[in-house]
């Protein structure tokens, strides 16, 4: 067996060790919102299953919880949140 080749392998096993712990760095840079569960429903029917049947046209949910339920405008909840235009579909529980 050749003297370089373990050496060649050592180097090649660093190397990909290095781009292993590096790769996940290189993909979260620039895109601060990876992750974000902040999400705003809006121009639909949503089915609240509530006491009242109450259907709304729109919901926020910020991680994971409900914030504003109802025909409420408030903010856009900041530059990681999601808002879905429903189109005037119908949201409900299965």
């Amino acid at each position: 067996m050749n003297a370089r080749c373990p050496v060649s392998l050592l180097i090649a096993s660093a190397l990909v060790a290095g781009v292993a712990m590096i790769a996940p760095a290189l993909a979260r840079d620039g895109d601060d919102c990876a992750g974000a569960r902040d999400v705003k429903l809006v121009n639909g029917k949503i089915h609240t299953l509530d006491a009242r049947n109450s259907i709304v046209s729109s919901v926020t949910i910020k991680n994971g919880k409900f914030t504003a339920v109802g025909d409420v405008g408030g903010s856009d909840g900041g530059p990681c949140m999601q808002v879905i235009n429903l189109g005037g579909r119908t949201v409900g529980s299965t």
